[in-house]
């Protein structure tokens, strides 16, 4: 499906990304591709224990859509402005879905400060980013959080977490806009699986202190 919509981009010449002058086909098309990509990667994160392999987001652009590095965009950069008046809507509430027990929760987080450095204290407090990761209710407006250690790192934290998290994935803390990166990076979709490393650094201190989760 995404092949055939680049393809379509493509003959259409709406390669570029749509601007204020673009036409709507030129903007849903680019949409469609993004969501699209975007679905892509969430459903193998969220079933990765279970595929006997993963591809990242570069050599998905590259091997599978046959495009180069520099068509890589965020996956929601795109929004469509109309007229037609907003309707009164549900909004779903945002969050992390945990799952398990809070107190060893706290001593992973703990843990993952006192040896990696996980977070940015002096910005980021543990009990700050404990509060955040068992919120029901994650808004914009809550407190960021700053990471101190190295984005592969915290990629390979993430995955840990799939243990007692049902919705920790990039495209939720992409909609939280929340997370920063050590150099002060708003982190999204993009970024955190371009950063993921099979075996970063650390790994084996990190799947030491998980089995406090067990």
């Amino acid at each position: 499906m995404v092949k055939s919509i680049v393809k379509d981009i493509e003959d259409r010449g709406f390669e570029d990304m749509p601007n204020s002058s673009s036409s709507l086909t030129h903007f849903v098309l680019h949409y469609l591709k993004l969501e699209l990509i975007g679905l892509y990667f969430d459903i193998q994160e969220l079933n990765k224990i279970h595929l006997p392999s993963t591809i990242t987001l570069e050599d998905f652009y590259l091997t599978e859509l046959n495009l180069p590095m520099n068509r890589i965009v965020e996956f929601s950069e795109i929004e469509v402005e109309t007229n037609q008046p907003k309707k009164s809507t549900i909004q779903k509430k945002n969050n992390f879905g945990f799952t398990g027990d809070k107190a060893k929760l706290k001593t992973v987080i703990s843990l993952l400060c006192r040896d990696l450095e996980l977070l940015n204290e002096e910005e980021s407090p543990q009990d700050l980013f404990f509060k955040l990761l068992i919120s029901k209710d994650i808004k914009t407006t809550s407190p960021q959080i700053h990471l101190h250690c190295e984005t592969a790192i915290f990629c390979y934290i993430l995955d840990r977490f799939k243990v007692t998290f049902t919705n920790f994935i990039p495209r939720s803390i992409e909609k939280s806009a929340l997370f920063y990166s050590k150099n002060g990076t708003l982190l999204n979709s993009q970024n955190l699986y371009a950063s993921k490393l099979k075996s970063p650094k650390s790994k084996e201190e990190i799947d030491n202190i998980f089995k406090q989760m067990t």
